[in-house]
C-alpha cells in the first residue's frame, strides 16, 4: 500500500535520508572505466565501445575504439574537442549542455545520487511516496524548462537510484532509465549497468544498455591519459 507524505513538511527530510545513506567523503581524484553501449532504433543495432578517463577537477577523455578510433576531450565548461588521428583533425564546440556536469558519471562521482543533479538544475520535489521499500519523488521543473519537461519521477531502493523517468508536459513519456550491477567504489555507490528508453515519440523510440567494466581509481596510468594532448598540427575545424 502507498502512503504519502504531505510536501513540503517532509519531503526535504526523505532527501535528506537518501542522502544519509551514502554521505561518503570520497579521495577519488581521477577514474578510468571500460564503456560498451548498444542501441536499437528501428531495427538497427549499432555499438560503441570506449574508454572513459574522468577526473573530479571536470575534465573528461574518452577514447573511442569501436567503431572508429577517436578521442573526446570534455570539460565542466561544455568545451568540446574530437580529434580524429586517422585524419589529423580536431572539431570544436562549446555549449553549456555538454558540460561534464550534466553527466552521470558527474553525479555519481560527486555524491550527487540524491537526486541525480535534479536540484542543480532548479527542479522541485511535489510528492513524495513510500511503496514496499521504495521511495518514489516526483519532480516539477523551473519555469525555463516547463515547455519541454512536464514532471520527473525518481525511485531509490536502499539509498540508491534505481529508475529516473522524464515525461513533456501533456505527460508523454520522454525517457526512462534503469541503473543496477551496484558498485561500491572506494565508499561510493556506482551501476556498472545502464539501460536508458528514449522516445522521439509515440512511434520512434530507442534502446541503449550500457555496461561498465575495468574500474580504475587514482591509478598513474588515468593520470597519464588525462593528459592527452591533440596534436599542435592538427587541422581545426568547428562544428
Amino acid at each position: 500500500m502507498n502512503k504519502r507524505i504531505a510536501y513540503p513538511v517532509f519531503s526535504l527530510v526523505i532527501i535528506l535520508i537518501i542522502t544519509g545513506f551514502t554521505f561518503i567523503l570520497s579521495p577519488i581524484k581521477h577514474i578510468g572505466l571500460k564503456m560498451n553501449a548498444r542501441n536499437i532504433k528501428n531495427g538497427y543495432l549499432t555499438s560503441i565501445s570506449a574508454n572513459i578517463y574522468y577526473s573530479i577537477s571536470g575534465k573528461m577523455v574518452t577514447v573511442n575504439d569501436k567503431p572508429n578510433q577517436f578521442y573526446t576531450i570534455t570539460n565542466n565548461k561544455g568545451e568540446v574537442k574530437v580529434y580524429d588521428p586517422v585524419k589529423n583533425e580536431v572539431y570544436t564546440s562549446q555549449n553549456i549542455a555538454l558540460s561534464t556536469e550534466s553527466t552521470q558519471l558527474y553525479y555519481f562521482f560527486n555524491n550527487k545520487i540524491a537526486d541525480l543533479g535534479l536540484s542543480d538544475l532548479g527542479f522541485q520535489v511535489v510528492d513524495t511516496q513510500f511503496d514496499e521499500g521504495l521511495i518514489i519523488t516526483i519532480w516539477m521543473p523551473p519555469a525555463q524548462l516547463a515547455a519541454q519537461i512536464g514532471r520527473v519521477k525518481l525511485v531509490h531502493e536502499n539509498g540508491k537510484p534505481i529508475f529516473i523517468s522524464y515525461t513533456d508536459s501533456n505527460d508523454d513519456l520522454l525517457k526512462k532509465t534503469y541503473f543496477y550491477d551496484y558498485n561500491d567504489i572506494n565508499g561510493l555507490l556506482f551501476p556498472a549497468s545502464i539501460t536508458q528508453m528514449n522516445y522521439v515519440n509515440k512511434s520512434d523510440s530507442s534502446i541503449t544498455k550500457i555496461t561498465y567494466s575495468d574500474i580504475e581509481y587514482n591509478t598513474s596510468r588515468v593520470e597519464e591519459l588525462l593528459q592527452f594532448e591533440i596534436p599542435a598540427d592538427a587541422k581545426i575545424t568547428q562544428w
